[in-house]
């Protein structure tokens, strides 16, 4: 089982998008997070990390926080609609 990080500015959204994508995948194990608590995470708890858009402008600062990790940034309309068949597959892209 993959492990991904989802990150977003306060946290809630993502815990949205992850109930979101659990409700459709069991072949992840997801953590919601806010970009505030990024720095108490270990990269090697996770295979990839999912960026909300609303923090999109911190990525150079978790890019260092995770600098071996893949990590994209959400589009804007997949992630606000919790379209987790979109956000699934755009996990397993960055995984494989």
């Amino acid at each position: 089982m993959k492990k991904v990080l989802i990150i977003c500015k306060t946290g809630k959204s993502a815990n949205a998008v992850k109930d979101s994508i659990m409700s459709k995948d069991v072949n992840h194990s997801i953590e919601a997070i806010s970009a505030a608590n990024a720095g108490n995470y270990d990269e090697d708890d996770f295979d990839a990390i999912l960026i909300a858009p609303q923090v999109s402008a911190h990525i150079d600062n978790l890019r260092h926080i995770f600098p071996t990790k893949p990590m994209e940034i959400a589009p804007f309309a997949d992630y606000f609609s919790k379209n987790a068949p979109a956000l699934i597959k755009m996990i397993d892209r960055m995984i494989n």
